[in-house]
């Protein structure tokens, strides 16, 4: 029988960001076989093909990768104001172990701010349309943040259709 691999994390990326000390400069490091890093840092031997369907292919952080979809406890949905007219700067917070403090998120105040991922952009879509269609999820308080959260994304793709007329 075959041993399925344990995912200890809740981020994979197919890179990882490293700092040149001699010229003073970040860089993406990509691995050479295809592997992934868990949580942008440590390398593993995990390819994307080992990661079960609930992690979300996306751009976290500024790296391509993987977010899990799975046992989420929270999810705070943040428009930009100032860039109205695209998704590009909004923000999905996601919390893996309890109530997000919505209020540190609003107000900027990041010593108090409990969120554990953002998702952000375009990739909001993919996430919260996995979190409705997901099993897990059914029937509870999740699935119906998640459907408010859709129906703002919703309104807002029409808004923007409307205002720009795209």
């Amino acid at each position: 029988m075959m041993q399925m691999k344990k995912f200890n994390q809740k981020l994979y990326t197919k890179q990882k960001w490293s700092y040149d000390r001699k010229n003073h400069q970040h860089y993406i490091v990509s691995s050479n076989d295809n592997t992934l890093f868990a949580d942008a840092i440590y390398e593993t031997k995990i390819k994307k093909d080992d990661l079960p369907d609930c992690y979300i292919y996306g751009r976290y952080y500024k790296l391509w990768g993987y977010l899990s979809a799975s046992g989420v406890k929270d999810l705070y949905y943040k428009k930009c104001k100032i860039v109205p007219e695209s998704f590009k700067d909004d923000n999905l917070y996601v919390s893996y172990t309890g109530k997000l403090n919505k209020e540190a998120i609003n107000n900027y105040d990041y010593k108090n701010q409990n969120y554990d991922y953002i998702v952000d952009g375009i990739f909001i879509f993919d996430y919260i349309n996995y979190i409705l269609l997901a099993e897990e999820y059914k029937n509870t308080e999740i699935y119906s943040i998640a459907l408010n959260i859709k129906k703002e994304l919703d309104e807002k793709h029409k808004e923007i259709k409307r205002e720009y007329k795209r």
